[in-house]
């Protein structure tokens, strides 16, 4: 699995520049890249992000981890756009 390190704030739909601003600098293991609805995307598992996140932003991770939107999903997709190789 590669690992990532976000660099710029990844596009949500629905949700303030603000909060997504907290996952740049949040370093990831991710699975291998690919294309999906026509953007190349790392897969990553909610758990995983949200911890990674708690430990970047405590305002981000608390604002994620209470939208019911997003218990309900097991990963997040970011961008390969928005993210590095470690």
């Amino acid at each position: 699995m590669p690992r990532i390190k976000i660099v710029s704030t990844p596009e949500m739909l629905g949700i303030h520049e603000r909060i997504l601003e907290g996952w740049i600098g949040v370093e990831l293991e991710a699975k291998e890249p690919y294309e999906h609805r026509g953007t190349r995307v790392y897969e990553v598992p909610v758990s995983a992000a949200l911890e990674a996140l708690r430990k970047n932003n405590e305002m981000a991770w608390r604002w994620f981890s209470s939208a019911s939107m997003f218990r309900q999903n097991t990963i997040f997709l970011f961008p390969v756009e928005c993210c590095i190789d470690l």
